[in-house]
């Protein structure tokens, strides 16, 4: 028994189902560094944390969606901004973090294992504690800022940078790495204040899947009808959930058996159509809907 699901019932799915890597913290870092009213100081601290990603073949990566990241600073930051006979500002960084905000990325190409995953909307977490004395408090004050208080980190807009790194298909599992350099005003509504800058090296982990368990998938179109059939190996996978995209918007289906269905009605033009979940190699499907 096939799986129908149209736009009209299922929309757009907002769950999260790539391949889920865990941060190793042995071999990823960030450095925090802090600049106020023209002087700075960083630290650094290993990174905790997970990332999420889905790729058109596991075994041969060609293109890779960042679909969610949650990046933590995992010790304190300390921090003396040292104005000489003006003062000093000490700082301390607790909850440090950078989170993914919004929809899974669109697909970016990999090549020779490399990718580069342009504008990656994302959110901050976390509290920077000061204490400023001396002139540099009255600076401060003359800013509007007490001599002693908090940023809190959330309080800032949503961003986008950058994320390059690599991925490496290894026989047991799947390496990701990436770079995520934010620089950002410590206080958007007044950016003269000074910046904070974040750079985070990710090492990641996650056991490398079967992709085996797919044994066709398929997308046609035919009077506005976009169809996408997944077919299963065998059916141990009844019941669980599939994921597709299409032009990057993702849709679910139930499999019944060993086979889930997609359609999606009043489609026109061209369609790109992949298969997210479960991991395959079966690549992307260009559909004209005329």
């Amino acid at each position: 028994m096939l799986t129908w699901v149209s736009a009209a019932v299922a929309g757009a799915a907002t769950g999260i189902g790539g391949i889920q890597f865990q941060i190793d913290s042995g071999a990823s870092t960030a450095q925090v560094e802090l600049c106020v009213l023209g002087e700075c100081d960083s630290d650094s601290s290993s990174l905790t944390g997970d990332m999420t990603a889905v790729f058109n073949c596991p075994d041969a990566p060609g293109e890779i969606s960042i679909e969610d990241f949650e990046i933590r600073v995992a010790e304190t930051i300390s921090l003396h901004l040292d104005y000489g006979f003006l003062g000093d500002i000490f700082a301390t960084g607790e909850g440090v973090a950078v989170l993914h905000d919004g929809p899974p990325e669109p697909f970016t190409p990999v090549i020779g294992g490399a990718f580069n995953a342009p504008g990656v909307a994302y959110i901050k977490q976390g509290r920077i504690d000061y204490e400023a004395s001396g002139i540099v408090c009255s600076t401060m004050q003359s800013f509007g800022y007490p001599c002693e208080a908090t940023f809190f980190l959330e309080q800032q807009p949503p961003a986008a940078a950058d994320l390059p790194g690599s991925v490496s298909v290894q026989p047991a599992q799947l390496v990701l790495t990436g770079t995520l350099d934010i620089l950002e005003p410590l206080d958007p509504n007044n950016p003269d204040l000074g910046t904070i800058r974040i750079t985070a090296t990710i090492r990641a982990t996650a056991p490398r899947p079967d992709t085996g368990a797919v044994r066709k998938f398929k997308a046609n179109c035919r009077r506005g009808k976009l169809k996408s059939v997944l077919v299963m190996s065998d059916e141990s996978s009844d019941g669980q959930t599939a994921r597709f995209s299409v032009n990057d918007e993702v849709f679910t289906a139930t499999i019944r058996g060993d086979k889930a269905k997609l359609v999606l009605p009043n489609r026109t033009g061209m369609h790109t159509v992949r298969l997210l979940d479960p991991p395959h190699c079966e690549g992307t499907r260009l559909v004209d809907c005329g």
